[in-house]
């Protein structure tokens, strides 16, 4: 089975899931997030922030076609170069122990509080996006302000 077909077969996992980081930087995926990126058949992952308000958590092959782009684009090189800066600088590829933990950077973690504190997890293109509650709520109460517009422009688009 070739990786687009491997990786297609996964379930993609719904909705948002909450979950803690330890005192030693460990971050405890749910079940449906471990089954995700076990059955990628990707142990790897990279783990980065590319806004510094949100942990990113790739499965590696997402994240190598960042690379990939970064290392090829031609008209924002200047940009693609800092933000991998900022990728690097507070990223660490990891591997999903047996328990289904996954370690976050010490500077990652303490950039965005993260040790003993709980944390929400959304599956997005792909990629989990960890969120610390705080922040998770914020962009939830925005959202919801602009649920109305948001939804009708994305009806003209196809939205179901």
């Amino acid at each position: 089975m070739d990786e687009i077909t491997k990786h297609a077969t996964v379930e993609f996992p719904l909705g948002t899931h909450d979950a803690r980081v330890d005192d030693k930087g460990r971050l405890k995926l749910p079940a449906i997030l471990q089954k995700y990126l076990s059955g990628r058949g990707e142990p790897q992952v990279f783990i980065t922030t590319l806004d510094t308000s949100t942990v990113q958590i790739y499965p590696i092959s997402i994240w190598m076609q960042n690379e990939k782009l970064f290392d090829e684009e031609q008209e924002l090189a200047e940009d693609a170069e800092l933000l991998h800066l900022v990728a690097s600088e507070y990223g660490l590829q990891s591997e999903m122990d047996s328990q289904g933990r996954v370690l976050i950077k010490q500077n990652l973690r303490e950039l965005l509080h993260l040790e003993n504190q709980a944390v929400s997890l959304r599956c997005f293109k792909g990629v989990i996006n960890a969120s610390p509650m705080a922040t998770h709520q914020q962009r939830l109460e925005r959202a919801v302000q602009n649920l109305d517009a948001m939804r009708s422009r994305l009806k003209q688009k196809g939205l179901k």
